[in-house]
């Protein structure tokens, strides 16, 4: 392992992203900066969320699949309501009212 491969895995190592793979490092990494102070050092960590392709993708079939399956199920719950027979009749009058 050469140098610049060490730092990598030290850095992994000691952030936590060792056991995670290649696009969840990639969404999930922590940057260091000056936060636009002049001269200053590193700053607070950041955590920096980079939206990429793979976390699109499952959100539109997330969405997709939940649009489906709520359509299906509405639609059963409809045919269902059809097959019961209707009560069609005014409101009942609430109780303690006299008649008319």
């Amino acid at each position: 392992m050469n140098w610049i491969g060490r730092k990598i895995h030290l850095y992994n190592v000691t952030i936590g992203l060792y056991m995670l793979d290649w696009w969840e490092r990639y969404l999930f990494k922590e940057r260091r900066g000056s936060c636009g102070r002049v001269g200053a050092g590193p700053g607070p960590a950041m955590l920096e969320v980079v939206i990429s392709i793979p976390a699109i993708l499952l959100l539109i079939v997330l969405a997709l699949g939940c649009y489906l399956l709520g359509r299906n199920r509405g639609r059963a719950e409809a045919a269902a309501a059809a097959a019961a027979p209707q009560q069609f009749a005014p409101p009942a009058p609430p109780p303690g009212l006299p008649p008319k």
